[in-house]
């Protein structure tokens, strides 16, 4: 049985800009998304820096005790969704509105 998948709408939680617009223009302006690691201690390993979505609050998202049995990029899943969501129905009122 084949399976078709279509891509309906966009979403991004990224080191480079959180929502789609904002991961859009820090591509634009050349931001770079790696950086020193600070969400735990490097000083044993020998790589220091890497690429941290530094402003997204998992647990503030998700709520606390849902980012302990997550992992973070389950944890991100929700709000990239809530993204495309957000996104389609604009678009769907948009073209809503051009049709009368």
């Amino acid at each position: 049985m084949e399976r078709e998948i279509v891509i309906t709408g966009m979403g991004a939680v990224t080191p480079v800009g959180i929502g789609v617009a904002e991961f859009w223009n820090g591509l634009l302006a050349g931001r770079c998304g790696i950086g020193p690691v600070t969400s735990f201690d490097t000083s044993a390993l020998q790589v220091h820096a890497a690429a941290q979505v530094a402003d997204f609050d998992a647990a503030a998202r998700c709520g606390h005790k849902a980012i302990h049995a997550l992992s973070l990029p389950a944890a991100c899943a929700p709000e990239t969704a809530g993204e495309i969501v957000a996104r389609t129905v604009r678009e769907m009122l948009r073209e809503r509105e051009g049709a009368r």
